[in-house]
Parts: structure tokens; C-alpha cells; sequence
């Protein structure tokens, strides 16, 4: 792309996908479909619909597959430290921090940089939204000051501190889980293998 060859259709993430929108290096797909709402658009499930769509309103993405975020964790570890499955962040967090000795980490995450998205940046999004505010509004714009920033902040904090979360890169919660050095990742179900 940056020599000016562009493929005929490429795999992108929605932030490189804006990036290369804004940079002229694409086309909506409506512009492909000659309509702006495609008939097999309606087909897809609502939250997959609106990640096709750039914050311009234009329909820039179509997906081939889709990968969602999920938890894995290793259940013989959970059992054998007698914690029951979490199914809230409190929980989760109890969870990490009771794992968390004898060389297991609970979770390492890749943090992510401004422009690269990770499963580290989209768990801080979700922790905020789970205390009641998006960390971003539907415009983009960031609400980092917000209660539920402050509290998904304070959530990463605290378990940081407590030795139950560390980072890296380059999927390091996939390689921690693998090696039984960590109890939990939160990464692609693309990962699943």
C-alpha cells in the first residue's frame, strides 16, 4: 500500500481501517456494492453490522469471519485452588489474585500502544462499560476522567499490584496460559487453538 500497489481486498482491523480511509487509500464499500446498505448486510448481527462502519457513518468493512473477544482460563487450576468459575469482574479479579503464587501469574496482557489495539486496551474498555460509562463516546471522543474509568483503572491497579497481572507482548497471555503460568487470558476466540 505504501508503495502505492495496493491489493484488491485486504485484511484490516477497524483502526487501520481508519487510518487508511482517512488516508485515501481506500474505498467505502459502498462505492464496490453501488448501494450503501448492501442486502446481505442484514444478515449479520447488529454488533457486527455496526463495527463494519467508520466513525464518517460510511460502510468501509466486510467481514470474512469475525473474532470476539472471550475468557480462557485453565479449569484444573481453578479446581485445584478451590475457586469456583467467576461470572463477574469482582470475581475475576478475586480469581487472578487467589492464583497468583507459586510462579502463576493470574493474566498477562499486552497493554497495547495509540496505534495498536490489544486485548489489554479493549478490557479496559470493557471493565469501564460494565461500571456504567463507555470509555469512549459513540464519536470516539475519550471519557477518561470518568467514574467508571477511575474504578476500571483502580480494577487493573489493585491486581497489578497484588502480582496478578503482568504485560508483555506478542500474545503473552496465550504463552502464559499455555506454559500453566497463568490462570486466565483474554484474547481473539481466533485464538481458540
Amino acid at each position: 500500500m505504501a508503495a502505492g500497489k495496493a491489493p484488491t481486498i485486504g485484511q484490516a482491523y477497524e483502526s487501520w481501517a481508519e487510518t487508511f480511509a482517512q488516508a485515501g487509500s481506500i474505498v467505502p464499500i459502498s462505492q464496490l456494492a453501488g448501494t450503501a446498505k448492501p442486502a446481505e448486510l442484514s444478515t449479520f448481527y447488529a454488533g457486527i453490522q455496526k463495527d463494519l462502519y467508520l466513525p464518517d457513518g460510511k460502510l468501509w468493512m466486510w467481514p470474512f469471519s469475525k473474532s470476539l473477544q472471550v475468557i480462557f482460563y485453565n479449569d484444573t487450576m481453578l479446581k485445584a485452588d478451590g475457586i469456583a468459575v467467576p461470572t463477574t469482574w469482582t470475581q475475576f479479579a478475586a480469581a487472578l489474585k487467589a492464583a497468583s503464587k507459586g510462579g502463576v501469574t493470574g493474566i498477562t496482557i499486552d497493554p497495547g500502544s495509540v496505534g495498536n489495539q490489544t486485548s489489554g486496551e479493549e478490557w479496559l474498555e470493557e471493565l469501564a462499560a460494565a461500571s456504567g460509562t463507555p470509555l469512549y463516546t459513540a464519536k470516539g471522543a475519550p471519557k477518561f476522567t470518568s467514574a467508571a474509568a477511575e474504578s476500571a483503572l483502580s480494577t487493573l491497579v489493585g491486581l497489578k499490584k497484588a502480582g496478578a497481572l503482568a504485560t508483555g507482548t506478542n500474545y503473552p497471555g496465550e504463552t502464559a496460559l499455555g506454559a500453566r503460568k497463568g490462570l486466565a487470558d483474554i484474547s481473539s476466540s481466533a485464538g481458540y487453538y
